[in-house]
């Protein structure tokens, strides 16, 4: 019963939420999705619902189900962003390249450690530290001619994704410590 109710979770949930797209595309021209776009969408929403439910059976505490929720939700709008419009310059721009590095970094350490909440802490610091990097490494080394507005509004973007990311490390190291209390008590 319990997989035939996360199946569900993961395909009904974002169906759901693509229903919004779908019937915006009724009513106006601004909306104009196409049958790869509602793909795409809907394999990263359904990939973040499964994600979730895989990082929180590595915790039963409210701060570990919460820390999961920013880091894959920061996760989430990173990959939305970048392949919406790309985060520097346009989606074209081979800086955008960078953040999908920085997303297999995370899911790949994430999984090493099982995402348990005291490792994630440690992991959630190197994506961040990785996130600010990227607008440094594409100034310095891939295309340094984009004008300093620019590089200054990425900044800024990559300063949300930062603070998520903090907020993720937070709660996991909260979580962290909260297990570690209980195994102590025994």
């Amino acid at each position: 019963m319990l997989i035939w109710k996360r199946v569900g979770l993961v395909v009904g949930f974002p169906s759901l939420v693509l229903l919004i797209p779908l019937l915006a595309m009724q009513v106006t021209d601004e909306v104009a999705w196409s049958g790869a776009d509602f793909l795409v969408a809907f394999l990263l929403l359904s990939g973040s619902v499964a994600l979730y439910g895989w990082i929180v059976q590595a915790g039963a505490c409210r701060g570990h189900r919460m820390g999961a929720a920013a880091f894959v939700l920061a996760l989430l709008f990173l990959v939305w962003a970048n392949l919406a419009v790309g985060i520097i310059g346009d989606e074209t721009h081979p800086g955008n390249l960078l953040y999908g590095g920085v997303v297999l970094v995370a899911l790949v350490w994430g999984g090493a450690v099982r995402f348990r909440a005291r490792p994630m802490v440690g992991v959630v610091a190197l994506v961040a530290a990785l996130l600010a990097a990227v607008p440094v490494v594409s100034y310095l080394f891939l295309e340094p001619g984009l004008p300093a507005v620019e590089w200054w509004s990425i900044a800024g973007i990559n300063a949300f994704f930062v603070l998520m990311l903090a907020v993720s490390g937070l709660l996991f190291w909260r979580a962290g410590m909260r297990e570690r209390q209980l195994w102590i008590r025994g």
